[in-house]
């Protein structure tokens, strides 16, 4: 990739690797990533925050949620698909885009993705996200949708999310 990552991005070949560290405890950081109150409130760039989701937090179960344009209307659904949770410190799961009715869009590249949350000190959580593609050329697809300034900027919501929780 010919482009300057942000701090914390890695790329190499088919393969995305963010890490990122939290100020919050890691059930908070697992909970932010696992139930849909907290996802409805950080997921998604601004230009297109969640309008629904669900989750069903067991292997075999899903997360599947839409994200609506504030300016257009446009929906873009998306599905992941668990294939392993260890709560508080690990889930794996596959991710694709979908429709509505949770059928994978078979047209776009689906992921495989492992987020580890790993305690830093007594308050704070490193999350690494490794995101594996079936080829380089898959993930510079999603890369040119805009997925990195996405991806950056919902981080940012999440610290934000996070800040607010442990302050109530």
């Amino acid at each position: 990739m010919s482009a300057t990552l942000p701090a914390g991005f890695e790329i190499k070949g088919g393969e995305l690797t963010i890490t990122r560290v939290f100020n919050a405890p890691r059930p908070l950081v697992f909970a932010a990533y696992t139930e849909p109150e907290h996802l409805m409130r950080w997921w998604g760039p601004s230009e297109y925050p969640m309008a629904s989701c669900t989750v069903d937090l067991r292997p075999g179960g899903t997360w599947h949620y839409c994200m609506k344009s504030r300016t257009t209307g446009d929906e873009a659904w998306g599905i992941a698909i668990y294939s392993a949770i260890e709560a508080p410190k690990r889930l794996v799961y596959t991710d694709a885009f979908s429709d509505a009715e949770g059928h994978i869009n078979e047209a776009l590249p689906t992921a495989e993705v492992t987020m580890t949350f790993e305690e830093v000190g007594s308050n704070r959580t490193r999350v690494v996200s490794t995101t594996k593609y079936a080829s380089e050329e898959a993930l510079q697809a999603v890369v040119q949708m805009g997925m990195i300034e996405g991806i950056t900027e919902t981080m940012g919501q999440l610290d934000a999310l996070l800040t607010e929780l442990q302050a109530a």
